[in-house]
């Protein structure tokens, strides 16, 4: 998040994405993607299924990879 915040505020000129030997065919890194309407509905969600003195980890994504 600090590379993407020093571009954002002109300080770096570009965000990379490094590594270059994973297990994927262009040996590139796989994300799983979300749209940031979806996120923010399962923030909400999670606030309303909140409850005092729990703890509750929620993992979302859609299950497909892409390489970047």
């Amino acid at each position: 998040m600090p590379n993407v915040l020093a571009v954002a505020s002109g300080q770096k000129p570009a965000v990379s994405v490094s590594g270059t030997d994973f297990p994927t065919e262009d040996r590139s890194a796989v994300r799983d993607y979300g749209h940031v309407v979806d996120l923010g509905r399962a923030h909400l969600l999670a606030l309303g299924a909140a409850r005092p003195a729990t703890h509750s980890i929620y993992n979302l994504g859609s299950g497909r990879g892409y390489s970047v």
